[in-house]
């Protein structure tokens, strides 16, 4: 995925992005997010946690395969629909 991360970048702006892109509409995990702006995970976590507080961010579920081959739920993140 080919996203430009500004400096002073927000998560709302990254999740806003990948929603106007079409990729991974249904969200992003946060290790995902992290990955994405080289912020520690623990700093997106805590950043997520309040987007969710102010109901700027809605969490969903997608399905993942794990090292073992196990498929299981994990929490995406995406941006509440504010335009109605």
């Amino acid at each position: 995925m080919e996203i430009e991360i500004p400096a002073d970048f927000t998560i709302e702006a990254l999740l806003a992005e990948i929603m106007r892109s079409g990729e991974n509409a249904q969200g992003l995990t946060a290790q995902e997010i992290a990955d994405l702006t080289g912020q520690p995970l623990h700093r997106v976590r805590k950043k997520l946690m309040q987007l969710k507080r102010e109901g700027k961010i809605k969490v969903g579920r997608r399905w993942r395969e794990r090292l073992d081959g196990a498929v299981v739920p994990v929490p995406v993140y995406s941006l509440v629909n504010t335009q109605e």
